[in-house]
């Protein structure tokens, strides 16, 4: 019996993030034959008890404010160095960056790297982010593997310097049984935020940053609003307070206060795309593969989304797919959705699901992310994914 590649993640922190919860899926989903799966993090999260009641070791490398940077590296050679990897496997940039300074004290280990975007916003996180993007593009080429999970995010990167010919594209993987439609759950929020039966609901769900761009959501909810007095908006999120503040002010002044409501994160967000009668993302850049849109059609939820990343490649409908920062046009998208007959609605409800569970099914990513990795250790790859690995889809 051939002994398990020893696979150690790498990131950041362990909070509920998009990327978090995608390596969770890997980690926990990885056949535990083939693969002995540890994660190193940075900082602590809710993810890491999910991870350890899966029986994942978990090792938190404590980093001790930004300017950490000795003394948290040479704590991380030795957390690294004890768990003796055959892959190391860096998600976002920093810890892409932290992987490649690793691999000298690890004795042959592989690097794969996980690109998660598909344009930077290192430009957001002042000095040491535009720092850590730069060193990024040159020490990219000592990757052995990179894993983009989408193709605008594998183009991009390429264009800043990436090896175009170590990127593949793995989208991401939906746990399309955990985020399945559950009308009771999404009765029940509505009754809690007092939405009755006749407001038509949009959800926004990401993160108070401009790179979400609220803004351009806001002023098409006002053009809708006028048109749809009944309509309304639910933002999920967190984030910056000075960007929330801003937020509710633009929302005051397009004289929409009253018909947006506001709310952190919940943990069943399946309740949350249960109680939506649709989903609008109205990033203006850098969305990868967008794991909010494809969760909320597993759950039977249209989508309205700006076309940014993969997020047109993932609702397939031209007709709900506008380009980004333009209000007019994403207004009338929302319209077009509020204004669609029971038959049509209840139709692409199916559809909408249909396609998630077809095409971006979990397995689908843990049965690719095993062939891709296979491809490091010499173990047998199966043809048809190891053409798709190989595109440059």
């Amino acid at each position: 019996m051939n002994t398990p590649t020893r696979l150690t993640f790498l990131i950041r922190d362990l909070g509920y993030g998009g990327a978090q919860r995608q390596l969770v899926a890997l980690a926990t989903g990885l056949p535990r034959d083939e693969f002995e799966v540890s994660v190193l993090h940075f900082y602590t999260g809710p993810l890491e008890k999910e991870l350890r009641t899966a029986g994942i070791k978990t090792v938190k490398v404590c980093k001790n404010g930004r300017w950490d940077l000795i003394g948290f590296f040479i704590r991380l050679v030795r957390a690294a160095r004890a768990e003796r990897p055959d892959i190391l496997h860096g998600y976002l940039t920093e810890s892409n960056v932290m992987s490649v300074l690793l691999k000298p004290f690890l004795n042959g280990a592989r690097i794969v790297w996980g690109l998660r975007d598909s344009q930077t916003d290192a430009g957001l996180w002042g000095v040491l982010g535009r720092l850590s993007f730069r060193l990024s593009c040159l020490l990219s080429h000592k990757a052995d593997q990179i894993i983009a999970n989408s193709a605008a995010g594998r183009s991009y990167y390429i264009s800043q310097g990436f090896p175009a010919g170590k990127i593949s594209v793995i989208p991401n993987g939906i746990a399309v049984d955990r985020f399945s439609p559950d009308s009771a759950a999404g009765f029940r929020l509505r009754e809690e935020w007092q939405i009755v039966k006749e407001n038509f609901l949009f959800g926004h769900v990401g993160r108070l940053n401009a790179m979400k761009d609220h803004a351009t959501l806001l002023r098409a909810t006002a053009v809708v609003c006028k048109m749809h007095p009944n309509a309304r908006l639910v933002c999920i999120g967190g984030g910056n307070e000075n960007y929330a503040k801003k937020m509710r002010q633009l929302a005051a002044e397009l004289g929409i206060t009253e018909k947006i409501l506001w709310h952190q994160p919940r943990q069943n967000m399946a309740a949350v795309y249960s109680a939506i009668n649709a989903l609008v993302s109205s990033s203006s850049f850098g969305e990868g593969f967008s794991n909010v849109v494809a969760e909320a059609m597993s759950c039977g939820v249209p989508c309205v989304v700006t076309d940014v990343g993969d997020s047109a490649h993932i609702i397939a409908n031209s007709r709900y797919t506008v380009p980004p920062s333009q209000p007019e046009a994403l207004a009338g998208a929302m319209c077009r959705l509020i204004e669609a007959d029971g038959t049509t609605m209840t139709e692409l409800k199916m559809r909408v699901r249909a396609h998630i569970v077809e095409n971006f099914a979990m397995p689908q990513l843990v049965r690719r992310t095993r062939d891709a990795l296979s491809q490091l250790t010499g173990a047998e790859v199966s043809a048809p994914l190891h053409e798709y690995l190989n595109s440059n889809a």
